[in-house]
């Protein structure tokens, strides 16, 4: 019998005791769904560990709410229910389980590029992967008709990793998995299961900047060696230079449009032809700190460099670093409909509350929470995992904020929001119907400190320890303000 699971959320999850293999797609259907906007697309299907099926799952949904470009969207998961090879005693539940991940769209690279070296590849099957190969290319010729419009779909691609990569530099999340099955023909992001923020994942001898720009680098890599496998197959000479050019002018461009968004401001309040000398040199500050990052507890970090920002702002003396600068000439600009001191706080809470939270969407504790919820065959409970994350990426990146408040903190139980044109915080209480207000960040964290800790749980984390610590770096910037 087949139960849905996901149904809310819009991913269905079907426990069923079928056995399916990956089913290859259609390349003409595919390719003009993908390039020219019309046609369907029939489903695809990858079976896939169960437990990875579902971390990729939630991954895509919440940077399909993140990312600019977006992500390609898993349709369903199918359960295979099948007996397996399990000893009596052991407790992994579902976790051993393998699934089949339906997606709406998962064209990508891969069919038209060889595959890495396996040392377990006979002759037979890698005359079999140049057969396929050219195949796909010959199909791809005879679709889009020129040699012109492939460029232009090149284009195309390179220019949404750009936006992709870009953005995610700025804000530290990580792709995971590089390869050319993590991304579709049009750039979108696929295949998200190792997905996570960057800081989660350094080890003591690399860098953010490092770990960052070699994703970049690997996604702009892939394109380049499609384009090598069209030349060589079709007999034309599409140069890859330019467009190695391209994708890097791209990526400055956006890292520059998508800098402001760091600091909270949004792209009406400091549109991206204004400013441009000094945000390249507000970047460099990035850059510089991202290169010193790594997970030894000794280096700088982008929520100490954030806070001592804001706190600099309205501060009688200080350092007048590229940052502060941009702050000052925004808030100067934007000083008619609020105080400056009310839009400090404003950018800072939608600026920190991203690093602050970041914990919430990390590898390590999404695994932690899929693999507990397989292990108790607790398949029921994905559904309300999913529709967790989904809410807590909504509030968390800026899509919940309006003119009239600026989230602090959001779960099932309570709110907490900043009001800039009162200048003031307000708790709401859900089930208790109770509404407080306070003037100041100090007040309102003493309140919050004599509620029960548990209230503030977030998915897969004790919620009160990061909200303590984002209270706190806001008291320090409130404090450190003229009044």
């Amino acid at each position: 019998m087949e139960h849905n699971l996901i149904a809310e959320s819009g991913l269905q999850l079907n426990l069923n005791s079928i056995a399916l293999t990956s089913d290859s797609m259609p390349i003409a259907t595919s390719l003009d769904f993908q390039l020219n906007g019309v046609g369907n697309l029939p489903q695809v299907k990858t079976q896939v560990p169960f437990i990875i099926a579902v971390k990729d799952a939630i991954f895509t949904s919440i940077l399909g709410q993140i990312l600019p470009v977006g992500t390609v969207k898993i349709e369903s998961i199918n359960h295979l229910n099948q007996p397996l090879q399990i000893k009596e005693q052991d407790n992994s539940g579902y976790s051993q389980h393998n699934a089949i991940a339906i997606k709406a769209t998962s064209l990508s690279p891969s069919m038209f590029i060889k595959s890495s070296p396996k040392g377990n590849q006979s002759p037979a099957e890698r005359r079999l992967e140049a057969f396929k190969i050219k195949n796909a290319l010959r199909e791809l010729k005879l679709h889009i008709k020129s040699d012109q419009r492939f460029v232009q779909a090149i284009n195309s691609a390179l220019r949404n990793c750009a936006n992709q990569f870009a953005f995610s530099y700025l804000h530290q999340i990580k792709h995971g998995e590089p390869q050319p099955e993590g991304f579709s023909i049009e750039g979108h992001w696929q295949n998200l299961s190792s997905a996570s923020f960057a800081l989660k994942s350094l080890s003591n001898d690399s860098n953010i900047h490092e770990l960052l720009m070699s994703e970049s680098d690997a996604s702009v890599s892939i394109f380049l060696k499609w384009v090598c496998y069209y030349n060589t197959f079709n007999k034309t000479k599409i140069e890859t230079a330019p467009l190695l050019d391209f994708y890097h002018t791209l990526y400055n461009e956006f890292r520059l449009f998508h800098l402001p968004a760091l600091f909270g401001i949004n792209q009406n309040e400091a549109p991206h032809h204004e400013y441009g000398s000094l945000k390249k040199l507000v970047l460099k500050e990035i850059e510089s700190l991202n290169k010193k990052q790594s997970n030894c507890f000794n280096k700088p970090t982008l929520e100490d460099f954030l806070t001592e920002t804001f706190a600099g702002v309205l501060t009688v003396e200080t350092s007048s670093t590229p940052s502060i600068k941009l702050l000052q000439s925004i808030i100067n600009a934007e000083h008619q409909h609020y105080t400056a001191k009310s839009l400090v706080l404003k950018f800072a809470i939608t600026s920190l509350r991203k690093i602050h939270f970041a914990e919430v969407f990390s590898q390590s504790a999404v695994h932690t929470v899929v693999e507990n919820t397989l292990k108790n065959r607790q398949s029921d409970k994905l559904s309300q995992h999913l529709n967790a994350y989904e809410k807590c990426a909504t509030w968390v990146f800026d899509k919940q904020d309006s003119l009239v408040h600026t989230f602090i903190f959001k779960n099932i139980k309570m709110q907490c929001y900043f009001v800039p044109l009162t200048q003031s915080f307000v708790v709401e209480h859900f089930k208790k119907g109770h509404k407080y207000s306070f003037l100041s960040a100090s007040a309102l964290l003493t309140y919050l400190t004599n509620q029960p800790k548990l209230d503030f749980n977030l998915p897969g984390i004790f919620g009160w320890n990061a909200l303590e610590r984002f209270m706190n770096s806001l008291i320090q910037i409130e404090s450190s303000q003229l009044a």
